[in-house]
């Protein structure tokens, strides 16, 4: 039997139909979309299916019911009139600058009305230009108009604030006629990585619906387990034979790998990021596919410079304002990272009239990509040698050779460039914590207990490892507060060996100055 190629980087919806390519049909969330409401705005990771998603509307709004052969929107009473439809793709405007980025778009919006065979003065500004786009299309019929990555250009420059806040004045001008158009639109649609506030980008726009957490739109993009296995089931058997796994074994391989995110307290659906699925099968290897189509730079500098500590990364728990909209002028990194993919919730609670979540990893594909960039950021080494050091690190720490492991540490401190370094407790709590992750331990960093927090905690097969780290005191003084706190009170019961570790770090050496093991 023929198999359906793979859409691997195919993001335009007739081409997917006409070339055989599998479709995950999501046309039944589409249709309550477009039958309910007219301008909504969605935020989604990287690489998670909006430009599809844009393409699908495109089409629906295009009149092309041919397409649509036996998906769920063709059985339905859906009446396929064909509206002007408008498409902005913001990712495609060069942006290495301000004044680049006026260029740019100005250039794209004059494509735009070639395309429709409108004329335009070509030094309009941004703004004016849409507006006229809009108005005269709106001649035909009631106008259709899709922005993809609205906030491309503005993620681009968050390292330089200065410049992200003359990009956002230039969105901010470009989106404004929108809310004086309504009466020509017939639907408006926008979908990026962030969320930005409505005041901040959006200003007017206050009929804009915002679906990034809505229940019901939750797996508008992205694949659910039960899509994976429907949609894709003749391929996960092709994979399954070439790695000589029963099927059950592969799916759930699968799942750990690439499963995880959860955009809604009211869902509990759980999705996979289709890129990282499509590699998979198309590879038929377990890897970092994820990681493959972009680098998080400016997050792994923050969490390299200890901006960004342990414990505001995996199972901590955030109010509701942190997965909202962020301003420049307050950017938390939590929110950041929520957006583009590399934290999602994991858990949720409403209690005294607050909502709280609990953010960590969405699957190991993600963690173990985010720590392999951490680390290749933090050592300016070959990959090779941070692979040797965590096999030497992880065989120390399992033969409770704490001098060995205290020694290659320090060997790994010494690959650290000099302008990485920061003079504060927690840049060091950040070292320590990598280092633990490379050598294949699960750390826990500020580990609560009934009398305090626990600089980094890990367990092995026999042993627990209860650390406290200092920077400007003495080894004695980290196992005195151990001690103090009597932070190994929470792990007596477990029945293995306890072991406290303190360690001093000294600042103008840039590596451990003492350090002190006691044996419980």
């Amino acid at each position: 039997m023929k198999l359906k190629k793979l859409p691997l980087g195919i993001q335009v919806f007739e081409q997917i139909i006409e070339h055989d390519y599998v479709y995950v049909d999501k046309t039944e969330y589409v249709y309550a979309m477009i039958s309910s409401g007219s301008c909504y705005f969605l935020s989604r990771p990287r690489r998670f299916g909006k430009s599809l998603t844009l393409s699908t509307l495109d089409a629906i709004f295009s009149g092309r019911k041919e397409l649509f052969k036996n998906l769920w929107i063709d059985k339905s009473d859906w009446g396929w009139k064909k509206y002007p439809v408008l498409r902005l793709d913001m990712s495609s405007v060069s942006c290495q600058n301000v004044q680049a980025f006026r260029q740019s778009l100005g250039v794209c919006l004059d494509l735009l009305a070639r395309r429709h065979n409108i004329v335009i003065d070509q030094s309009w500004h941004a703004g004016d230009k849409l507006k006229a786009i809009v108005e005269q299309c709106a001649r035909k019929g009631p106008v259709v108009v899709l922005i993809d990555e609205y906030d491309a250009p503005l993620l681009q420059h968050l390292h330089n604030i200065e410049d992200a806040e003359c990009i956002r004045t230039e969105l901010r001008c470009l989106y404004a006629p929108l809310k004086d158009l309504q009466k020509y639109l017939r639907f408006v649609f926008l979908t990026g990585v962030s969320r930005f506030s409505k005041t901040s980008i959006f200003s007017g726009l206050n009929n804009l619906t915002d679906l990034s957490m809505h229940g019901t739109y939750a797996a508008l993009c992205g694949y659910t387990q039960a899509e994976i296995e429907h949609y894709f089931a003749d391929h996960l058997d092709l994979v399954a034979q070439r790695l000589r796994l029963h099927k059950s074994v592969l799916i759930d391989q699968v799942r750990s790998w690439y499963n995880g995110y959860r955009f809604s307290a009211c869902s509990e659906i759980s999705l996979y990021n289709p890129i990282s699925v499509l590699s998979l099968l198309d590879r038929k290897e377990f890897k970092n596919f994820w990681m493959e189509t972009g680098s998080p730079s400016f997050l792994i500098k923050l969490f390299v410079q200890g901006q960004l500590a342990p414990k505001d990364i995996d199972n901590s728990w955030v109010s509701e304002s942190t997965l909202s909209s962020f301003e420049l002028s307050n950017i938390n990194l939590q929110t950041v990272m929520v957006q583009a993919g590399y934290l999602t919730i994991k858990d949720y609670v409403f209690k005294n009239n607050r909502s709280r979540y609990l953010l960590g990893y969405p699957n190991h594909e993600v963690k173990q990509s985010f720590i392999e960039c951490i680390i290749q950021n933090l050592l300016k080494t070959e990959p090779t040698l941070v692979e040797s050091y965590a096999e030497a690190l992880r065989d120390a720490l399992c033969q409770s050779r704490l001098e060995k492991f205290i020694d290659l540490f320090k060997e790994l401190m010494t690959q650290i460039p000099y302008d990485l370094y920061a003079s504060t407790e927690k840049h060091y709590q950040t070292i320590f914590y990598v280092t633990c992750l490379v050598a294949g331990f699960e750390p826990i960093a500020e580990d609560h207990t009934a009398r305090g927090r626990i600089d980094v905690t890990f367990e092995h097969e026999h042993v627990i490892y209860i650390i406290e780290l200092k920077i400007g005191c003495s080894a004695d003084n980290a196992l005195a507060q151990i001690h103090e706190k009597r932070y190994y009170e929470k792990f007596l019961n477990k029945g293995k060996r306890i072991v406290l570790l303190g360690i001093s770090f000294d600042v103008q050496a840039k590596t451990i100055g003492e350090w002190k093991q006691e044996n419980l």
